[in-house]
């Protein structure tokens, strides 16, 4: 199992001896800003868990070497007045390299959830392959929610370069089907929004689990 981080005391320098790592913010406020360096013929993945109830500011870079990939995912639950703001960019370096961002979150606050993924490819890299995405579910008309996904290419010889970004209510149709299975439509709202976040979720231990899951409902 991947190294967990509780409570924002981040130290990516644990990736050095592990190619995955887990950060759970639960309580604390969160100003964090760095870069790491991914060298050559590397894999890493790295997935941050937030349901704290105070501010964050969280902006990373991080450079890719050659025949290297980067895989990051966030699962955010905004329920506070306190904004979240999530800027993460992945420059490529080195030929061959693969990248994968993915921003998701939950508002049920009047305030800000902002995630901005970024891919980056430097002119003379080759063959680089990169997707950066973002979904938010607001829970109500006051969120002020923003999914800003960039490409920055700056060479043409790309395998794949794709960015998405989704962002709104529950889906009617999807909660709809739910109910006329017989739930009610917070059971429905509450399995839909779960198993929204589970990819995440299972990465973590069930008292984290549980901490997000009451956060949510």
């Amino acid at each position: 199992m991947a190294p967990i981080i509780q409570n924002n005391e981040i130290n990516l320098s644990e990736l050095e001896n592990s190619n995955e790592l887990n950060i759970v913010f639960s309580n604390k406020q969160l100003l964090y800003k760095n870069k790491i360096c991914i060298s050559d013929d590397r894999d890493v993945s790295v997935i941050i868990l937030d349901y704290a109830k105070q501010e964050t500011e969280f902006d990373l870079v991080v450079e890719l070497g050659k025949n290297s990939s980067f895989n990051m995912r966030v699962a955010c639950a905004q329920v506070s007045d306190k904004a979240k703001n999530y800027n993460i960019e992945v420059i490529h370096k080195g030929d061959n390299a693969t990248s994968f961002i993915s921003t998701n979150g939950y508002n049920a606050s009047n305030s800000k959830l902002y995630f901005r993924p970024v891919a980056t490819i430097l002119n003379g890299v080759k063959k680089s392959t990169t997707r950066v995405e973002g979904r938010i579910i607001n829970s109500n008309d006051e969120a002020k929610s923003t999914i800003l996904p960039v490409l920055n290419i700056a060479d043409n010889d790309v395998i794949q370069a794709s960015h998405g970004a989704a962002l709104g209510s529950i889906d009617q149709n999807e909660l709809f089907y739910l109910m006329t299975r017989g739930l009610s439509k917070k059971e429905a709202e509450s399995l839909l929004i779960a198993s929204y976040f589970k990819p995440v979720l299972n990465k973590f231990s069930s008292s984290n689990q549980e901490e997000f899951e009451k956060i949510l409902f």
